[in-house]
């Protein structure tokens, strides 16, 4: 398994529901990525990679677009090549544990493929095509930390991005009872001011 199955899924269930929108009452130009943490990576490599031909994958409805106009990414990494992924995926690997981020890259460390984690890395396929992006962090969880030389290159390609902290919020705040409506009403202001 390689780090971009995911994505590549994620693109295919994207065409399915562009191609079936009718049946689902969808409006197809309103289709948005939101995940948090390796869903929230997953959601803002959905935006970045838009238009990106070797993330497709094989499934079906390839006529198909699977470009989405938005991306809500609550704690999730936007570099494979940030400090605290490369010390606990190193850690991971030199220990011989089980480990998300080393799973999730295929077993292999940093170290010893650092082109496949600058791959796997939202940042490196940031363009003009990505869409805006509202990014939702917790108060306790390392809030902002995971995004500035994404914002930094968003801004550069005017790219509209939008910050908002949950205070108190710990990791994961977005399935707890106290945090459920505030990020659903932040998503929900986001997306009607964009679209």
């Amino acid at each position: 398994t390689t780090p971009f199955e995911s994505l590549k899924d994620a693109k295919s269930a994207i065409r399915f529901i562009r191609a079936n929108a009718k049946q689902f009452g969808i409006d197809t130009a309103k289709i948005v990525a939101s995940g948090g943490s390796a869903g929230g990576h997953l959601s803002g490599f959905m935006g970045a990679s838009n238009g990106i031909e070797r993330f497709e994958g094989e499934g079906g409805h390839q006529n198909v677009s699977s470009d989405v106009q938005a991306s809500i990414v609550m704690c999730g990494p936007m570099t494979m090549l940030a400090d605290g992924v490369v010390e606990r995926a190193e850690a991971a690997a030199e220990k011989g544990e089980g480990d998300a981020i080393l799973d999730f890259m295929g077993g292999v460390p940093p170290s010893e493929d650092p082109d496949l984690y600058l791959e796997a890395s939202p940042l490196t396929h940031l363009s003009e095509a990505s869409p805006p992006m509202l990014f939702i962090d917790g108060e306790l969880d390392r809030p902002r930390l995971r995004y500035p030389y994404f914002w930094e290159k968003m801004d550069e390609l005017d790219l509209p991005h939008e910050f908002v902290l949950m205070p108190q919020g710990p990791h994961p705040f977005w399935n707890m009872r106290e945090w459920f409506e505030p990020t659903v009403t932040a998503g929900d202001e986001f997306l009607k001011k964009h679209w």
